[in-house]
């Protein structure tokens, strides 16, 4: 199997209530990682905090920050997946389509309903 690419957005726990939880590093992260993928991990904490105060600004910011980090990276070497765990209210769905664009990719994991139809290919 060869090595991917890949830009993960999420944060490290499942639950923010149970100190010292890393549920999702431990079982999104770190297999990828022990599996010799290449994975950048972007922390969607910013993004889950601005979606709980309803906060427009700093979603923007975050979603700003998603981006610049995304077209960064994917520029220096490109990405072969993007793996996502956002919630309505966390990022501007006009970052997604944007990464969308490039034609890579992308997994989307979330509980709440999609705004966005459909991804171009899953693992």
């Amino acid at each position: 199997m060869r090595s991917l690419r890949i830009l993960q957005a999420l944060e490290a726990t499942g639950n923010a209530a149970v100190p010292g939880s890393q549920t999702w590093y431990r079982n999104l992260y770190e297999p990828l990682v022990d599996m010799g993928h290449d994975v950048l991990l972007f922390c969607t904490e910013d993004g889950r905090q601005a979606m709980a105060r309803n906060d427009a600004q700093a979603r923007a910011r975050f979603s700003q920050k998603l981006l610049d980090t995304f077209r960064r990276e994917h520029g220096r070497k490109p990405f072969d997946l993007f793996f996502a765990y956002l919630m309505e209210g966390m990022v501007d769905p006009s970052v997604i389509d944007e990464i969308r664009k490039t034609g890579l990719f992308w997994l989307w994991s979330r509980i709440d309903r999609p705004p966005w139809t459909s991804a171009r290919g899953l693992l």
